[in-house]
């Protein structure tokens, strides 16, 4: 817990811990004098005066913080007195196999690999792979935020930004979105990542409209398909189906 500045901005900040993450705040204490060359040395007049009253407001924001795990603590410590029951936070690192046990899936062993049953295994192995990945993102960037409710708004935020980046289609972050939301409300409700999950809104689909064959067209493909016995099934079902009119209907 200290002061720090940041050579970009004329406003005093803390540094504190939450959570198990580090994080910095500004102190809403404007810097005013003389900035000496690093905060160990004394300033001027105006500057210390201004150094005394961001200190006051590091020491009550500390202690509101302070207050605040005291409270929650406290809270916890009332409901498994009650419940007789540890009151715990999933893990991370978990994630996956919370999905696969809500999801009442199979688990078959094939050779050396594991497989889940009981959904289609591409949408399996998508929500995993999604899941999976978030959980890594956070051992490795953030080692020390290891349960759920530790997890914070500016770290799923900062993980769909990196979502956001590779450029996927609104359908694929949607479904990133739509997949966190799930997993977090059920097993941390009301929580911050699970509040800041329900801030967010889902992106607008691109609709693109396509002219659609005429009458005429078709049937010159289906007479063309005669020639191919065993392709001429799909063509047949390609002029039937929203395919004809380019639609997607996957997402």
């Amino acid at each position: 817990m200290s002061l720090t500045l940041r050579p970009d901005s004329n406003w005093w900040y803390g540094k504190f811990k939450e959570n198990g993450a580090r994080i910095v705040k500004n102190l809403n204490v404007k810097v005013v004098g003389t900035r000496p060359a690093t905060l160990k040395e004394t300033g001027d007049t105006l500057f210390e005066r201004s150094r005394g009253e961001a200190q006051r407001a590091h020491d009550d924001y500390l202690g509101n913080l302070k207050n605040k795990r005291a409270g929650i603590k406290y809270a916890k410590g009332l409901l498994e007195l009650v419940s007789e029951e540890k009151i715990t936070s999933p893990l991370i690192s978990s994630l996956t196999a919370l999905w696969v046990k809500d999801k009442k899936l199979r688990t078959v062993q094939v050779g050396d690999k594991i497989r889940y049953e009981g959904l289609s295994q591409t949408h399996i192995r998508h929500a995993t792979g999604k899941l999976t990945r978030l959980s890594k993102w956070m051992a490795k960037n953030h080692p020390n935020v290891k349960d759920m409710a530790s997890m914070s708004k500016d770290q799923i935020e900062a993980y769909l930004k990196i979502i956001e980046s590779y450029k996927l289609t609104a359908c694929g972050w949607n479904s990133y979105l739509r997949l966190f939301r799930e997993i977090f409300n059920r097993h941390e409700p009301g929580g911050r990542v699970a509040r800041a999950l329900k801030e967010m809104e889902f992106q607008k689909r691109e609709v693109k409209h396509r002219k659609p064959f005429p009458d005429e067209q078709l049937l010159a493909i289906l007479d063309a398909a005669k020639k191919y016995p065993d392709v001429e099934p799909l063509f047949i079902l390609g002029v039937n189906t929203p395919l004809r009119l380019g639609g997607d209907g996957w997402c």
